[in-house]
C-alpha cells in the first residue's frame, strides 16, 4: 500500500514551521571549546579581578528576541554598555566565584558598607575587554531561555613590576533556560575558564615569569 503525499496545506505548514524554527533563534553563537582550569599553583600569589570592560558600541546588534513556542522572531537584541564602560557588577561577582572555585587567592569583598574594597593588596590584577557578544533570547510559556558566546581579551597586570605579565583572548559559549541574560553570564564564566585552563596562565600566577598569549 502506498503512503500518500501530505495533502497541500499540511505540506505549507509543515515547510513554514520549518523555516520558522531555522530562524527564530537569531545569529548562531560563536563556538568555543570548553576547557577545565587547570589546578592552581601551590602557592598563588593574591589576585584581584578589578575591572570587565566593553570594547563593543552602543547599538550594536548582538542577537534576537523572540516569543512563544514557537519562539517567534520580534526584535533585534542591542548591546546597551557603550565603549570602555565598566560592565554591571554581578558579571564581576561570577567571575571571581570562578576564580575561587578554581583554587585562587582572590581579596574579600568589605565587610560592611564603610570598609575599603581590599583589591590593594592584590598582587596581581586581572582585567578584560568584552570584544564581542552573542545572545539570543526566547520568552515563551515556559520562562526565558537563552543562547549566547563572549570573547573576552584579559590582562594580568603585576604591581611589583608594573608590568602586563600575560595577555590572552578566550571565548565562552553557553546555552541557559534560566533565564534572559543567564547564557551571557554563563558565556563570561566559560571564557574565564579556558583562561584558568592555560599553562601560561598557571605560571604567570604561580611565579613572576613574563607570558604573552594570543
Amino acid at each position: 500500500m502506498t503512503q500518500r503525499a501530505p495533502r497541500a496545506p499540511v505540506a505549507l505548514f509543515l515547510t513554514v514551521l520549518t523555516l520558522i524554527g531555522c530562524s527564530a533563534t537569531g545569529p548562531a553563537p560563536a563556538r568555543f571549546e570548553e576547557r577545565q582550569a587547570l589546578p592552581a599553583p601551590t602557592e598563588p600569589r593574591q589576585i584581584a579581578l578589578t575591572r570587565l570592560v566593553s570594547k563593543l558600541p552602543v547599538g550594536t546588534r548582538i542577537g534576537r528576541t523572540s516569543e512563544g513556542w514557537l519562539c517567534l522572531p520580534q526584535g533585534p537584541m542591542t548591546w546597551r554598555i557603550g565603549v570602555d564602560e565598566d560592565v554591571p557588577g554581578e558579571v564581576i561577582v561570577i567571575l571571581r566565584d570562578e576564580l575561587q572555585k578554581a583554587g585562587y587567592r582572590t581579596p574579600g569583598p568589605p565587610k560592611s558598607l564603610f570598609d575599603e574594597a581590599k583589591d590593594g593588596q592584590a598582587e596581581l590584577l586581572l582585567a578584560g575587554a568584552i570584544k564581542a557578544v552573542t545572545l539570543n533570547v526566547c520568552s515563551g510559556p515556559q520562562g526565558r531561555s537563552s543562547e549566547g558566546s563572549v570573547e573576552i581579551e584579559w590582562q594580568a597586570y603585576e604591581r611589583r613590576t608594573r608590568s602586563v605579565v600575560l595577555t590572552s583572548t578566550t571565548g565562552g559559549t553557553a546555552k541557559s533556560s534560566r533565564g534572559g541574560r543567564d547564557a551571557y553570564y554563563d558565556a563570561a564564566a566559560a571564557a574565564l575558564r579556558n583562561l584558568l585552563a592555560q599553562e601560561a596562565f598557571v605560571k604567570a600566577v604561580g611565579s613572576t615569569g613574563r607570558a604573552q598569549l594570543r
